[in-house]
């Protein structure tokens, strides 16, 4: 599972949809904010 990955470059670009109900919703927050910190880091 990507989220659980420690490595998170390489991945394709990703849409991350959470509903306040959801299940794994801290989960997949704490996805898209690393996936984002990558990308920012990637980018400068």
């Amino acid at each position: 599972m990507s989220a659980r990955a420690g490595d998170l470059s390489g991945l394709p670009p990703a849409f991350v949809d959470v509903g306040s109900a959801e299940t794994f919703r801290d989960e997949d927050v704490d996805y898209a904010a690393r996936l984002n910190w990558l990308r920012r880091l990637l980018t400068v």
